[in-house]
């Protein structure tokens, strides 16, 4: 990784993120700043599977289970696997995609939104192509995809669309990615300090829970947020 910079207060953060071109490059905030930048299905170490199963087909299995028990709840119906890995990776089923947003300021609210007492980070990736939403239609097995490549997903959730989402995918996803050859991956520590008063600057932003996960559930625990005597970062 290229630039790793600890970031105290808003102004830095403003100077750190104002110099990318939001075209090519994404971001992505995480809680801790040890994680490694692997797909969840990469770092779950207990599937309750047999030993010999490969993570492609503990992956698989776990996407057939969803597609079964998901299409009650889906205002659409996906076209496709790569729809599918969409949907379920934006609702935390262990899938080989990553998350990330053309926002700096949503990645921000990941990175802070809740308090575990260490610091945390926020990564921009920046990567010159994507995959075209209309030419993944040619790809139809996103599990053999032989590439790294971006894409943003049709906008089939409103999660999807309110978090500006992107995805990320690469063939081998127990490999971490890091810079090489046109791909560069910068690091931005997040002090754990300052992860409480960048909270309640984002929120001033409108950049929150009940913004970035539109129901009623993320609006009644937005208002109780807004409405406690010490702004909690939980």
């Amino acid at each position: 990784m290229n630039v790793i910079l600890n970031i105290k207060n808003f102004d830095e953060f403003h100077k750190s993120f104002n110099i990318y071109d939001f075209n090519m490059t994404i971001f992505r905030g995480v809680r801790d700043c040890s994680y490694e930048l692997k797909p969840r299905v990469a770092r779950i170490k207990d599937f309750n599977y047999p030993s010999d199963w490969s993570l492609e087909k503990i992956e698989k299995d776990l996407l057939r289970i969803f597609k079964e028990r998901a299409i009650p709840y889906l205002k659409y119906i996906p076209k496709n696997e790569w729809d599918w890995l969409a949907i379920a990776q934006h609702y935390r089923l262990p899938t080989r995609l990553l998350d990330w947003s053309r926002n700096p300021l949503v990645a921000a609210y990941f990175a802070v939104e809740k308090d575990n007492g260490k610091d945390s980070a926020i990564y921009a990736l920046t990567y010159p192509h994507y995959l075209d939403v209309d030419t993944i239609q040619q790809y139809m097995d996103p599990f053999k995809f032989g590439i790294f490549t971006k894409f943003i997903p049709p906008h089939i959730t409103s999660r999807i669309t309110a978090q500006e989402g992107v995805f990320t995918i690469r063939q081998d996803p127990t490999r971490p990615l890091k810079t090489s050859g046109n791909l560069r991956i910068d690091t931005f520590i997040i002090d754990n300090n300052f992860k409480r008063e960048l909270k309640k600057i984002l929120y001033h932003y409108g950049i929150h829970k009940a913004s970035l996960f539109p129901d009623l559930e993320s609006i009644a625990n937005h208002i109780e947020w807004m409405k406690r005597k010490v702004y909690d970062i939980d």
